[in-house]
């Protein structure tokens, strides 16, 4: 058995998040709701939450998806085993045969045990799935402990205080490298997706633009120039970064 806990962070979206994550992911996958922990920012929010999912544990954190970030870590202690979920998953699948396959209960338990263990005797912190449902790619190697993109909607954290999030429209990436830079290697099942909103139009940590995004990835790769190569715009002025190709520095067992 593993001492584990389940974190969502979740914005103006009582009724969506019912919808979808709690549905979903965590009654279809039989997670234990009283070790499901939601943190929100207001405190209509927290009464909402509170009234709807009363056998789960509602906790107010700070503003700002930086700041829950750090709270979260702050809230837990070291070394906690940690599955975190955004509000609007819908899915996971695996690629089987160039098709995708809906995970089953069965299947994700084995899943997260076999990480968790992988991440515990190699001392890796984070881990994850692809980012997203491709079928083209998501056909290279099975499982990667490189520099990679691991994101929030469903990762497997050791708890770690070292990480400090500095920013929130790349926080995905700033926790990958720092992950990765504290730890060595981070852990990536590449034949498993998500089925997700990234960009949900209602309720969630709204407030970025293409603006906003582009003037946060310029703030990042100038602060992480050894793990940044440049940044990638995409339509709708939605941008990325590209992450140097760094093999894990550790020897992974």
């Amino acid at each position: 058995m593993i001492d584990l806990v389940y974190v969502v962070k979740s914005h103006q979206r009582v009724d969506r998040f019912y919808d979808k994550t709690y549905s979903k992911i965590i009654l279809k996958y039989g997670f234990e709701l009283s070790k499901v922990y939601v943190f929100v920012s207001l405190d209509d929010d927290l009464q909402l939450y509170k009234a709807k999912y009363p056998e789960m544990n509602i906790i107010k954190a700070p503003k700002g998806v930086a700041a829950v970030d750090n709270f979260i870590t702050n809230f837990f202690a070291e070394n906690q085993k940690i599955i975190y979920m955004n509000d609007d998953v819908t899915g996971i699948v695996e690629l089987v045969n160039k098709k995708f396959v809906e995970v089953s209960k069965e299947k994700l338990n084995a899943i997260i045990y076999s990480m968790f263990h992988k991440m515990e005797i190699n001392k890796i912190t984070y881990g994850g799935f692809y980012p997203v449902a491709n079928t083209l790619f998501m056909s290279g190697k099975k499982m990667t402990y490189n520099l990679c993109l691991i994101m929030d909607p469903f990762s497997l954290v050791i708890n770690n205080k070292k990480i400090n999030i500095t920013v929130s429209d790349k926080s995905d990436f700033e926790k990958s490298i720092q992950h990765f830079a504290n730890q060595g290697a981070l852990i990536r099942y590449n034949h498993l997706a998500l089925k997700v909103e990234y960009y949900g139009k209602v309720g969630g940590f709204q407030g970025r633009n293409a603006e906003t995004e582009l003037q946060t990835a310029k703030i990042m790769k100038l602060k992480y120039p050894n793990y940044i190569t440049g940044i990638n715009v995409k339509n709708e002025g939605k941008t990325s970064l590209k992450l140097k190709k760094i093999e894990p520095f550790i020897k992974i067992r």
